[in-house]
């Protein structure tokens, strides 16, 4: 519910006007929203307001990486993981964003701090596969997309990457 979602970011700003979680909540539903350059304005604001706060440049991060603006989503990404490195959250998307620019290896180390962190989200082990698949590592991602499939059985591209790399 992106309207409610918004709603509800406007409402924060309204009764904290200068807070740095209102400016990024806004953003976030901006983003959503596909309102690119009103949440980039948001979570810049956000940043300001508070240069320590992670999601704020996560926030960015996602912005930029929507963008293709894939140096400037990595150095936003960097710094939200140096302010908040247990926000498995940040590492999915920069790990999406080292995948973009084949930077692989990376992209698997991200997937694999996700695992670490919140080994629940199954995700991580399909995009993780995704990447060993990459780097030629097939028994690797063997594995990864066979964890994931215990859990999304019916997934195609799963079992397309799968057996390909079989």
């Amino acid at each position: 519910d992106t309207a409610a979602a918004r709603r509800d970011a406007e409402l924060a700003l309204e009764l904290k006007p200068n807070s740095a979680e209102s400016f990024t909540a806004r953003g976030l539903a901006r983003f959503v929203n596909r309102q690119m350059d009103a949440a980039a304005d948001d979570f810049v604001r956000a940043a300001k307001l508070d240069p320590q706060y992670a999601l704020a440049y996560f926030g960015m991060g996602s912005v930029r990486s929507s963008q293709e603006r894939l140096k400037e989503a990595l150095t936003n990404l960097n710094l939200a993981v140096k302010l908040s490195p247990r926000a498995a959250v940040i590492y999915v998307v920069r790990g999406t964003v080292q995948d973009k620019i084949k930077d692989h290896g990376r992209a698997v180390s991200d997937y694999s701090k996700v695992l670490k962190i919140t080994p629940s989200f199954t995700w991580a082990h399909f995009y993780r596969g995704r990447a060993y698949r990459e780097l030629k590592k097939y028994p690797k991602s063997i594995a990864d997309f066979t964890d994931f499939l215990k859990h999304h059985p019916d997934f195609k591209e799963a079992l397309y990457l799968r057996s390909n790399s079989h």
